[in-house]
């Protein structure tokens, strides 16, 4: 236990000898300052800020209510414990209305229970100004919060008042990516900083471990919230790499970090990122603020969620808002494209055959009008009527109405074959017809169509996996290629009027029919489109 700063206000010499041999015994620590009278005690009163104080009731010109008075003039936290030779149950009323922390008779078991009451106001006083300063805290995160709306500066301001609160060197906030690694997005430092290694909280290391709940409890070094805190890193670094085989992130001993912290960031009950202070000397990060963080700390987590959400429905809606032009602009190329082959075939061959009635005509006049000549126009009739059909499958495939989505299915994988006989391709169907919404088949039939098209385009695979299962409450359509893949990253970081419909469009179909969808690829390493859906209940 840290030393007590203990004043003593009492003028009978014996009293206060009998009262410090009481205090030594219960309390070896304490440091002990004697003043027989008020006056005394107020022209020391700043210098020694005592952290208690005690007073006799009765004193030469002053009684313990004017005391109480004068204090809370001075406005000092100081718990003060009364003292007096014969008290009164209606004056300890008074004095602890007047702000007295106790009240105490000099009764024979008085001595035996000084240095508990004493101990007891020390701890009721640090629980209140924790609780003070989570308050004020946690009011500054708030208004942090309310301040922004973009995740930068939001992040930025609260690793600075985290820091100020701490009183240490660095404090950052780190929230995990897509690959695992526990990114440093904000901080503020003092002296050197806390520059970033290349990705290294993808290690095993108490980052990692805090933010995915992987912690033991049990250890000295984590508190009840689930946080790591150590005053002495140097210690600490030297038994882990004793205990630990293989790799592991050693960042902040690298940096010369003596003391750290790593608090979870929680939203809704679940750990979002962490909270990381840390500074070059020891015994900076006493319990005490680790808790106050833990607690002020709930709310970062929902600020930065809720930045996040709105980010996310802004992406949303750029998203949508680029969809919805690319469709209206596709939507004009389809009746281009149609508008041409219906001219260019369907249009030519009506041409023909009214030119040729017209000659026949002319020949049925003359009498030279035969079956032979005739038959020619059935035949150009029939190709009018095969590109007909062909445009109507194109828009709208019968044999998906006909048969269904599951032979429909093969009958695209067959369609693939032909035009690319290199590609060997492998089907899994788990699924029955049934299993399958009407509202359903057309967005798979859509999503499907557009893999494999893009596979015969681009991929220069010769191995292509189809499977579509429905199991443990998913349907799932996963087509996978051997191919050349491409840079997930580069066309991630495209602009959109350069990323053409292909995944955009599948991404969309799948998410406004209720589903998630995602592609993985890496030059190289071929391609893996998956678009899932709850499955429907029968």
């Amino acid at each position: 236990m840290k030393s007590i700063r203990l004043a003593v206000i009492e003028d009978e010499e014996s009293h206060f000898k009998l009262i410090r041999r009481a205090i030594v015994k219960g309390l070896p620590e304490a440091d002990i300052f004697h003043f027989r009278d008020v006056g005394e005690f107020f022209e020391s009163f700043q210098q020694i800020r005592p952290d208690i104080i005690l007073v006799d009731y009765q004193l030469p010109g002053i009684n313990g209510m004017e005391f109480l008075d004068r204090m809370r003039a001075a406005r000092s936290e100081a718990p003060i414990i009364m003292i007096t030779g014969q008290g009164d149950e209606q004056t300890a009323v008074q004095a602890m209305k007047a702000g007295a922390a106790d009240y105490m008779v000099k009764r024979p078991e008085f001595f035996l229970l000084l240095p508990g009451s004493i101990e007891r106001e020390i701890r009721r006083k640090k629980e209140r100004m924790w609780a003070e300063r989570s308050l004020r805290a946690s009011h500054s995160f708030l208004e942090i919060a309310n301040r922004h709306s973009a995740m930068g500066p939001l992040l930025d301001e609260f690793a600075a008042e985290i820091q100020r609160i701490a009183g240490c060197d660095f404090a950052g906030i780190r929230i995990p990516d897509d690959e695992g690694n526990v990114v440093l997005l904000a901080c503020a430092e003092q002296g050197e900083g806390f520059p970033e290694a290349p990705s290294p909280h993808s290690l095993p290391g108490m980052c990692v471990n805090i933010v995915t709940g992987a912690v033991d409890s049990r250890l000295p070094c984590i508190t009840k919230a689930g946080s790591f805190y150590t005053n002495d890193a140097t210690r600490f670094f030297a038994e882990m790499k004793e205990k630990m085989a293989g790799s592991f992130c050693l960042h902040c001993e690298r940096l010369g970090y003596k003391s750290i912290a790593l608090m979870p960031v929680w939203v809704k009950g679940a750990i979002m990122g962490l909270i990381h202070v840390g500074d070059h000397e020891k015994n900076k990060l006493p319990l005490e603020t680790v808790s106050l963080l833990e607690n002020a700390g709930m709310v970062p987590g929902s600020a930065i969620s809720r930045v996040q959400m709105g980010e996310a429905l802004g992406r949303s809606e750029k998203r949508l808002g680029f969809l919805s032009a690319r469709l209206l602009q596709a939507q004009e190329e389809e009746r281009k494209k149609i508008a041409r082959e219906v001219h260019d075939s369907i249009g030519s061959s009506l041409s023909a055959i009214k030119l040729g009635l017209q000659l026949r005509v002319d020949m049925l006049g003359k009498g030279a009008l035969t079956a032979e000549s005739l038959g020619a126009l059935v035949s150009v009739a029939q190709s009018a009527l095969d590109e007909a059909r062909r445009i109507m499958a194109d828009l709208r495939p019968a044999i998906l109405d006909d048969m269904g989505l599951l032979y429909t299915v093969t009958w695209l994988c067959a369609q693939l074959s032909r035009v690319c006989p290199r590609i060997r391709i492998e089907q899994v169907i788990e699924a029955e017809e049934s299993d399958i919404g009407e509202h359903l088949k057309i967005v798979i039939f859509r999503i499907f169509q557009e893999a494999l098209n893009n596979i015969a385009k681009h991929s220069l695979a010769d191995r292509v996996e189809v499977s579509l299962i429905n199991g443990q409450g998913t349907l799932e359509l996963i087509v996978r290629d051997n191919g050349r893949g491409f840079d997930g990253f580069a066309v991630s970081g495209k602009k959109k009027s350069e990323k053409g419909l292909g995944l955009t469009s599948m991404r969309e179909r799948t998410e406004l029919s209720g589903g998630s969808f995602s592609v993985k690829s890496s030059r190289g390493m071929g391609t893996i489109v998956r678009a899932s859906w709850p499955a429907e209940k029968g």
